[in-house]
């Protein structure tokens, strides 16, 4: 369910595999909508209640309950909600909606973080202006501000004072329930490390794999937009704490941060679903995709599979990636990473040269904003120097 940059990436790791798959989707502009690799789907709303009765009807093209594959925290809360209706239809990789219900609420996450020792930032929840002043004196700026349930465009922000909190609180208000503010955890994108898994019923993990993030953009909040494997055993053994105590199965994921002292906080787990960086962990010797087919069909495991050892490959979303790049220039390290960027062996999330429509659909879009974003920071630094003369 979804053609996303992640959603792509799953269809092609089946299909290159001889595994059937129909894509479910409800924007009929992303380019993962043009991929050869999979029968779209068009879906009502993939976001809402109408997707369990689009499921429903979806499932009597089929001779056997097929696979479900989910792609974003949204769909599976609405799967999640109706499970009675979609699990004797569909083989779910998770047997308990209300596991996945406790972590998908960001309200849990610090209660199981510090039951099993590990590090959380400290958080408030705030519904809105009203609590400010209640609050106040008990927080130290600057803070990161998130929403408690998904909210599209917005994943995280990073506040500097009270009166900027008033302001977003102002504008995102009544979209939303609760907010979360936490302490800012120190340190830079490649001190983000998540943690991948696949469970069985009896929690083992099949298949692991840990990374860390390269890049985000916005930078140090936004999503992930390129990302590498990481030789960090002790960032595993601390999601495997974390997920086993719920306890998780099928696949699940951790992001911990390691600020610039050393110690390490849970950020946020991944339940239900393969996360952004899916992709990376193909390219880098882990196919979680085809491992979790596998066992719901009851296919040969063979031995868990084991990462590409070293640096292996650099996935990179290009779309946002080069844009971070850009947004780097006059940082110190910025001609590090770029050096970085074009040197090293790279995998994309659209481009493919066995499937290479999706990204010749994105490009003239894509070239469009980069165009655009090249010279707005050409602009503001011409302006700077001017200024400065």
């Amino acid at each position: 369910m979804g053609l996303c940059t992640h959603g792509l990436a799953i269809v092609r790791s089946l299909a290159r595999k001889g595994v059937p798959v129909v894509a479910l989707e409800s924007n009929l502009d992303v380019p993962g909508r043009r991929t050869r690799y999979a029968d779209a789907v068009v879906a009502t709303d993939l976001n809402g209640p109408p997707l369990i009765q689009d499921l429903v009807r979806l499932r009597e093209r089929f001779s056997e309950d097929p696979v479900l594959f989910l792609t974003n925290d949204n769909m599976v809360r609405v799967v999640a909600d109706g499970f009675a209706e979609i699990h004797t239809r569909y083989k779910l990789h998770w047997s308990d909606p209300d596991v996945v219900r406790t972590l998908l609420d960001k309200r849990e996450i610090e209660s199981i973080a510090r039951s099993n020792g590990l590090g959380y930032p400290r958080s408030f929840l705030i519904a809105g202006v009203e609590d400010v002043g209640r609050l106040r004196g008990e927080w130290r700026f600057p803070m990161a501000f998130k929403p408690t349930k998904p909210l599209s465009g917005f994943k995280a922000m990073k506040i500097e004072s009270e009166e900027q909190l008033v302001r977003e609180l102002r504008r995102f208000q009544g979209r939303i329930g609760q907010f979360l503010l936490q302490e800012w955890v120190t340190g830079m994108e490649p001190s983000i490390y998540f943690a991948n898994f696949y469970f069985d019923q009896e929690q083992r993990p099949l298949a692991s794999f840990v990374g860390r993030k390269v890049r985000s953009f916005p930078r140090n909040l936004g999503g992930a937009c390129s990302a590498e494997p990481a030789d960090r055993p002790d960032i595993v053994e601390e999601a495997l704490r974390f997920l086993r105590s719920v306890p998780v199965r099928g696949p699940a994921s951790l992001e911990i941060k390691e600020d610039d002292s050393g110690r390490r906080f849970v950020i946020e787990p991944t339940i239900g679903r393969f996360d952004f960086y899916i992709l990376c962990c193909i390219a880098n010797g882990v196919d979680f995709p085809y491992v979790s087919y596998l066992h719901q069909t009851g296919g040969a495991l063979g031995a868990p599979p084991a990462q590409t050892r070293g640096r292996g490959r650099l996935w990179v979303d290009f779309q946002s990636d080069f844009p971070a790049l850009l947004s780097s220039w006059g940082i110190p390290g910025a001609g590090r990473e770029a050096v970085e960027f074009v040197t090293r062996r790279k995998v994309f999330a659209l481009w493919a040269w066995d499937d290479a429509m999706p990204s010749i659909w994105a490009w003239p879009r894509s070239a469009g904003r980069l165009l655009g974003r090249v010279a707005r920071k050409a602009a503001r630094m011409l302006g700077r120097s001017l200024h400065r003369g």
